[in-house]
């Protein structure tokens, strides 16, 4: 049994080094973040993508808090070491729906989520090439059930050139 388990496991991570798609996350949901451009300049904005991709048939809730009592809402964090977040994460308009696993009125999301937020570039940074690392943690639910909350993590990088480049 053992012997199985480490033959899976393996293969898992082989095949995960040769992968380029984003993550599986138990096999709902996978989350991934893209800057609007590779290369920013000093002093410049920019714009980071976090796009989560949900299996058939799930969703996730709105960025929103839903009211009284459990809050659902989905949150995006990003490390702010390099860059700082201009204004509040976007997301597209929810859809609203009677969730049955809830019994309650909701603002959902499904299929593929593109949120966005714009961030600055510090005129104090060096030229070069920064991470860009964070979470979306959400509940996934299909109208039947709702996992416990997932924090997912998601990284990308963002080079900074000088005025000259």
């Amino acid at each position: 049994m053992f012997a199985l388990l480490v033959v899976q496991v393996s293969a898992s991570v082989a095949f995960q080094l040769f992968d380029s798609s984003p993550p599986d996350i138990n096999h709902k949901a996978r989350a991934w973040a893209i800057p609007a451009s590779s290369k920013v300049r000093l002093g410049e904005s920019f714009y980071i993508y976090v796009r989560i991709a949900l299996g058939k048939g799930w969703h996730i809730y709105s960025l929103e808090r839903q009211g009284d009592g459990e809050d659902l809402a989905t949150v995006i964090r990003i490390d702010e070491k390099f860059f700082r977040g201009q204004g509040k994460w976007k997301e597209p308009d929810p859809e609203i729906i009677l969730d049955q696993a809830l019994n309650k009125i909701v603002k959902t999301h499904q299929g593929t989520v593109e949120f966005q937020r714009n961030y600055l570039v510090g005129s104090d940074l060096k030229p070069g090439t920064y991470p860009v690392a964070g979470s979306i943690l959400f509940r996934a639910c299909d109208n039947r059930v709702c996992t416990l909350p997932n924090e997912v993590p998601f990284s990308t990088q963002v080079t900074v050139v000088d005025e000259m480049n």
